[in-house]
């Protein structure tokens, strides 16, 4: 059962990615419409669907959120820098003992 939630999750978050390109493709849009409908229930969809909608309804939009996921990554990267200030010596106290 978890196998199968996951491939279907996958599926939709491809479709999410790339702005609906199962639904708007004649030869997917049948068969992937239950499965939107059911994933749709299950993410609580109708929470961010308004703001997703709002965002690509014009050539801006489209634009900013295809670079989204690129800006959201570069920011998880730059908060997650950290400088190691001498990374090879220990911690000594104030004695300059290492082993209290």
């Amino acid at each position: 059962m978890g196998l199968i939630s996951l491939l279907l999750g996958f599926i939709y978050f491809i479709d999410f990615l790339t702005l609906g390109f199962f639904k708007r493709n004649r030869f997917t849009a049948r068969v992937y419409y239950p499965l939107y409908r059911l994933m749709g229930w299950a993410t609580l969809s109708s929470l961010y669907r308004p703001l997703y909608h709002n965002l690509v309804d014009n050539r801006f939009g489209r634009r900013f959120a295809r670079l989204l996921p690129a800006a959201i990554v570069v920011a998880l990267l730059v908060v997650s820098l950290q400088f190691v200030d001498a990374p090879y010596f220990p911690a000594y106290n104030r004695d300059g003992n290492p082993y209290h």
